[in-house]
């Protein structure tokens, strides 16, 4: 597709643009029962179509869908132990969607599932639960859920958000859990108009559901609010942000943890529409190189770290076959797996493309 789709848009003069996107894993996902769920009536290969588009707009919540051993994580993952393995990349997918934290009130199984503390039963519990409710209106709900002991409460409560815009919006406007997006779709929330604080308070919202601050220190930062003269209706803000970005774990009088202060300095620090990507690198969409035949030896291009071996890395740069750059062509510096690094094209000849390496982005 890459060479043959995008050779024949560029000729037939289309101004289109593309982005690289890692397929792997994909065409495995294709013929996984959750696949045939979502799209019963869908070709296999069209099915990994939709599933590498997704990857650029909801990457975490497509990737967890998919055996981690799948994505390719080391060319040397058959060489030890499959269990020991498999719990350890399952270990490190739960870390990630739990530090992510989840939307409550729209995520699905697959994502829910992967939350420390919970369980695929547990997690399908929520689901049938909120089917029932429609909405969750405060985290306490989740207590009340045949399967989540006071354990698991515990442990997966604080990666679980609820944003009250979301429920007054559904509340005002009687819309399905679908139509409501999580705070990573930004800019896609249907508006509505404003809804009274007496209908807040009906609803039982708790405005500290929506960050990582875990119940049990629910009174600490009510209490820091308190002082510091801030409205808990405001969390999310610019103005409060503002506020909170001000100041330090001495302004927590309250008795607890160094760490624990922290935490809840940084949950309240966070804009209502905070999306850890924005922490990385923007996927990049060009139209200039679109197959090898292209290339010319002074080219520079963008493109990802792929594996890392002892005589080089590789580089995916969006062709048919990814390229190489020599230890010697790297100036000193040291490539990891997954850096986005700036390139030019040394050699190109049928053996493959080299390449030297100018910047680690």
């Amino acid at each position: 597709w890459r060479s043959a789709g995008g050779s024949s848009a560029v000729s037939s003069g289309i101004n289109a643009e593309y982005g690289v996107v890692d397929e792997r894993g994909a065409s495995v996902y294709s013929v996984t029962q959750l696949a045939q769920q979502e799209f019963p009536n869908m070709d296999p290969n069209l099915r990994s179509a939709v599933s590498i588009g997704r990857r650029v707009l909801e990457p975490l919540s497509e990737y967890v869908k998919i055996e981690p051993q799948h994505l390719g994580v080391g060319q040397y993952q058959h060489d030890i132990a499959q269990k020991k393995l498999s719990s350890r990349l399952e270990e490190t997918v739960s870390e990630a969607v739990s530090f992510t934290g989840v939307d409550i009130n729209t995520c699905g199984l697959h994502m829910l599932q992967k939350i420390s503390g919970l369980t695929k039963a547990r997690a399908q519990a929520i689901l049938d639960a909120r089917k029932t409710k429609k909405f969750f209106h405060n985290r306490s709900q989740i207590k009340d859920i045949k399967g989540i002991g006071p354990k698991s409460y515990e442990q997966c409560i604080g990666f679980l958000r609820i944003y009250p815009r979301q429920i007054t919006n559904k509340n005002n406007d009687n819309i399905d859990d679908e139509d409501v997006p999580g705070p990573a779709m930004k800019g896609k929330r249907k508006k509505t108009g404003s809804t009274s604080k007496s209908k807040l308070q009906k609803l039982d919202i708790c405005y500290l559901d929506q960050t990582s601050v875990h119940p049990e220190s629910y009174h600490i930062a009510r209490s820091l609010l308190q002082k510091q003269g801030l409205k808990q209706e405001e969390i999310g803000t610019e103005k409060f942000v503002r506020a909170i970005q001000k100041l330090t774990p001495g302004d927590i009088t309250s008795e607890c943890g160094e760490s624990t202060k922290q935490l809840i300095l940084t949950s309240l620090s966070q804009l209502t529409e905070n999306d850890y990507r924005d922490q990385f690198a923007r996927p990049v969409f060009k139209s200039s190189v679109v197959c090898a035949e292209s290339l010319t030896i002074g080219t520079e291009l963008e493109g990802r770290v792929s594996n890392v071996t002892h005589f080089g890395a590789f580089v995916d740069v969006g062709l048919e076959r990814d390229g190489l750059i020599h230890v010697s062509k790297m100036g000193g510096q040291r490539i990891c797996l997954g850096n986005r690094v700036r390139v030019r094209v040394d050699k190109r000849d049928h053996k493959g493309i080299g390449l030297c390496l100018l910047q680690i982005m």
